[in-house]
């Protein structure tokens, strides 16, 4: 060391920002133009019977270290360490290759050179120190599943498939892991559960951890799909990996068709025998225990009404037995003050709740053919409640054709019908005018249509809050949109074209009340790619609401605080269609 009295001041050169576990990286160390007064480093050398100088003599190359930390918050954790055979001369650069496995989880690093002294375990950051900061992000993640429609109980495992892209390497040995946990979860009827947090009509049926990111193969038992609705399998981060994204895919179960129930009677009376009234009924064979036959009784109100209403009323129940397939009830269960009689077949769920699967009501007493009650013709449709997206119209009919006799049974099926009006935007002839349409009406400013239900059934259920689209040769218009509370956390969609050409994407409606909120979109298929359009609360960088890409890849990225997701006063989203 030729002068003592100065130390070194180091460069590192690297990337702007890596994908984890995507592979090495690799950086450069280089001399700075700089250098630095020893005594403005905090663990300064003190000239004491010249030691100073013996300690500098004995300075050793094999003690220069290149560490790599994790950053959160205030916290830094030491990943790695690389020892440096040499620094770099005048002139020259030095590469330094970090291993792939180093960086498991997306986040800020920071790649630190130090020196540590012969016999010492601290490494000193007062000799040939600097640091560089370094964003890694997390790979994109998806699940696959086999099908998303599924019958309840059904008779094969669902099988699910998280992958991950771009990972190319295992975590390093002795590198904390990626922790994500893996949830299925049951949403009811309505599939917006599914996407607000901690909402209470939702469950957690199933989870697990995973503790890497390759792929990995799921199989959920069929025991969990007891009930109907509309489910999702999601993974997310930990609690230690709060900055990871979520991901989900959504599916609906519908009712097995292997249930069945059926009455071996027309009427309760007369009721012979000792056998009594005979039910018989079929069930899949993954059935829970629980399963058992209730009957009801119903009583009509005491008014005078061609329809009075009536209620039906527990009379008794009788467990089904796995591996049998009737029960009978005795004729003492029955009296005449009834004026017939409802048997229902009853599921046992997972989480022990009790549904209602099939029912056969039959009269107390006999009755002729043409005691039975009619349909009259349906009414007009009234007129479209909303001149803008979301609009609904009624029609109803009467059971008076003729109504029904004493003891007879009310008209079968529905007296009022609704439906979503305003469809005209989705007639395949005006499919190329629509967009100028919601951008040109009153409605444009009042209405956010990614929260309409006739523009979420125009978007297959996998691409709902993110997915990878990829475009055929055939032009086609298709439409992608997304709110806030649908899609909390962070969404992302990659639309790929065929070789040799390039897509054109159309943004509608952008709205984002609140901070936390925006909406990205990238010339290639990756996060590190040219930013053509960055919209969010505070800032909006884009000249033209049509983007042509370069080369044959989009990328979308959507993203809402989860914390404010659930808010009215801060529901936003997307509207854009592309070809």
């Amino acid at each position: 060391m030729e002068d003592e009295e100065e130390f070194i001041a180091l460069k590192i050169d690297s990337p702007s920002s890596h994908i984890a576990l995507s592979g090495d990286l690799t950086i450069s160390l280089a001399k700075s133009n700089q250098t630095l007064e020893k005594t403005k480093y905090k663990y300064a050398f003190k000239d004491k019977n010249n030691e100073s100088a013996k300690l500098l003599k004995n300075v050793s190359n094999e003690y220069l270290l290149l560490r790599v930390l994790y950053l959160l918050e205030d916290i830094s954790e030491l990943i790695g360490e690389i020892q440096l055979e040499r620094l770099p001369s005048e002139n020259e650069t030095i590469s330094i290759v970090i291993p792939c496995g180093y960086f498991t989880r997306g986040g800020v690093y920071t790649l630190r050179v130090e020196y540590k002294y012969e016999n010492s375990t601290v490494p000193v950051a007062s000799l040939y120190q600097t640091s560089k900061i370094l964003d890694v992000k997390w790979p994109l993640s998806t699940i696959y599943l086999e099908s998303q429609q599924i019958t309840s109980y059904p008779t094969e495992p669902v099988r699910a498939t998280v992958k991950y892209d771009g990972v190319n390497c295992s975590p390093s040995e002795n590198v904390p892991l990626a922790i994500y946990i893996l949830q299925l979860i049951y949403c009811g009827s309505n599939l917006t559960a599914c996407y607000l947090q901690n909402n209470t009509y939702s469950q957690v049926l199933y989870y697990e951890e995973i503790r890497d990111l390759s792929s990995k193969n799921i199989s959920f038992q069929c025991e969990f799909f007891g009930l109907p609705g509309n489910y999702a399998i999601r993974l997310k981060g930990s609690n230690t990996n709060p900055t990871a994204p979520n991901t989900s895919v959504y599916f609906e179960v519908n009712w097995s068709e292997e249930f069945k129930l059926t009455v071996h009677a027309r009427s309760i009376y007369p009721c012979e025998g000792p056998g009594g009234v005979a039910v018989l009924f079929e069930y899949p064979s993954c059935r829970l225990e629980g399963d058992r036959v209730r009957v009801y009784g119903r009583l009509k109100a005491d008014v005078t009404s061609a329809a009075p209403p009536s209620s039906l009323h527990y009379i008794t129940e009788s467990r089904s037995i796995p591996g049998k397939h009737s029960i009978a009830f005795d004729c003492d269960l029955f009296t005449e003050k009834f004026v017939e009689y409802c048997f229902v077949y009853v599921s046992q769920t997972i989480t022990s709740a009790m549904v209602d699967v099939k029912n056969s009501c039959i009269p107390t007493f006999p009755f002729q053919e043409g005691d039975a009650a009619g349909w009259g013709s349906w009414n007009p449709w009234s007129p479209c409640s909303n001149s803008c997206f979301g609009g609904i119209r009624n029609r109803y009919r009467f059971c008076d054709s003729p109504p029904p006799k004493y003891g007879a049974k009310f008209c079968q099926g529905k007296a009022i019908e609704t439906e979503f009006c305003g469809k005209i935007f989705w007639e395949e002839s005006n499919k190329n005018e629509w967009h100028n349409r919601i951008e040109n009406s009153e409605c444009h400013r009042t209405v956010l249509a990614a929260t309409k239900p006739e523009i979420k059934d125009e978007i297959e259920l996998k691409c709902r809050c993110g997915c990878p689209i990829a475009l055929k040769e055939q032009p086609f218009r298709k439409i992608l949109a997304a709110n806030t509370q649908a899609c909390p956390g962070k969404s992302v969609w990659l639309l790929q074209a065929q070789a040799n050409f390039v897509i054109r994407l159309h943004l509608d409606q952008l709205h984002f009340p609140c901070p936390k909120q925006y909406f990205r979109v990238r010339d290639g298929d990756n996060l590190n790619a040219n930013l053509l359009i960055d919209v969010a609360f505070d800032k909006i960088q884009h000249t033209a609401k049509t983007i042509i890409s370069t080369g044959q890849n989009l990328l979308l990225e959507f993203c809402s605080d989860e914390r404010t997701a659930s808010r009215n006063v801060c529901i936003g989203g997307f509207l854009a269609n592309f070809i």
